[in-house]
């Protein structure tokens, strides 16, 4: 029985070492998490306190009549080509195993489910054909099909450009722009500081080259695609949207599901295809319409 009864000590010690040592292991991880995040946060906040400076300067001078002020005014948008990186913070996951006086468990850094994840944003890129494409599609007033299709497609590739060009120019002169045509107050620039993504549909949809009708009809579908759209190229890896194919090329059922018909020649794209990365795996399909009778 004291055998047993020592052998079970050793055993318990052996466990509260290790666990000790875990959660060791996991405050360390957390300390260096808030550092990194701390260091973020204070870029961030340093860039926007000089946005707002630059923006309540410009507005000084808008109501300015003095030309000495303005013509002496040097523009600072060079110094504020974009925000930090983003950060991705990834949490520790506590992976039990077999109990044994070798190994109790181990700490395995993984990331979390994540709702921006690129399968998930591939999934609201597809929802966006189905629902908002269809419901702007509708809306076709006297056009051909394959004219309002062309016309989706190209608000589609615009909005990809427009956010992948906004996601790594300088910014501020949009900003500035927005701004000072709405007279925004600094408090209200911070919120869309915050909501990139509306502030890119914004500048985005002042700047599209549509009809009035047309433009408004179809306002849901820009906005949505805009949004999606970020969510793509705001990231270290932007995902790739390949939504051309040369006319009369081999169908490719790997890569597009058929419109209304089927046949072995590419006529046109209708949606197109998201790739992990360029050249990388594929997420999800696109649409194509094949030749007719090929």
């Amino acid at each position: 029985m004291t055998a047993i009864n020592e052998h079970g000590e050793d055993l318990h010690k052996e466990i509260d070492n290790i666990i000790q040592k875990l959660k060791s292991d996991l405050d360390e991880i957390d300390s260096k998490n808030l550092a990194l995040l701390k260091k973020q946060e204070d870029k961030i906040t340093s860039i926007i306190s000089e946005i707002t400076k630059v923006i309540a300067k410009l507005k000084m001078l808008m109501n300015s009549d003095d030309v000495r002020l303005i013509s002496a005014y040097k523009f600072r948008n060079a110094e504020f080509r974009r925000l930090p990186p983003k950060l991705t913070v990834s949490l520790p996951s506590f992976i039990p195993q077999n109990i044994n006086k070798k190994q109790l468990g181990s700490l395995s850094v993984i990331t979390r489910s994540d709702p921006y994840s690129p399968p998930k944003i591939a999934e609201q890129f597809s929802q966006l054909y189905d629902n908002e494409w269809t419901d702007a599609f509708s809306d076709k007033y006297s056009m051909t099909e394959e004219v309002v299709i062309t016309k989706l497609l190209q608000i589609t590739e615009e909005s990809y450009k427009y956010c992948k060009d906004f996601s790594s120019k300088r910014y501020t002169d949009i900003v500035a722009d927005l701004t000072l045509s709405k007279r925004a107050e600094p408090n209200d620039l911070l919120k869309s500081l915050q909501e990139m993504g509306a502030l890119v549909y914004e500048s985005f949809y002042r700047e599209l080259g549509l009809g009035h009708e047309w433009k408004k009809s179809v306002e849901p579908f820009i906005k949505e695609c805009v949004r999606i759209c970020w969510l793509m190229v705001d990231r270290d890896n932007p995902i790739y949207m390949k939504s051309s194919e040369k006319r009369g090329s081999e169908f490719d059922t790997d890569l597009y599901r058929y419109y209304t018909r089927s046949g072995q020649k590419v006529d046109y794209i209708v949606w197109p295809a998201l790739f992990l990365h360029e050249n990388g795996p594929l997420l999800c399909k696109g649409v194509a319409q094949p030749m007719a009778g090929k």
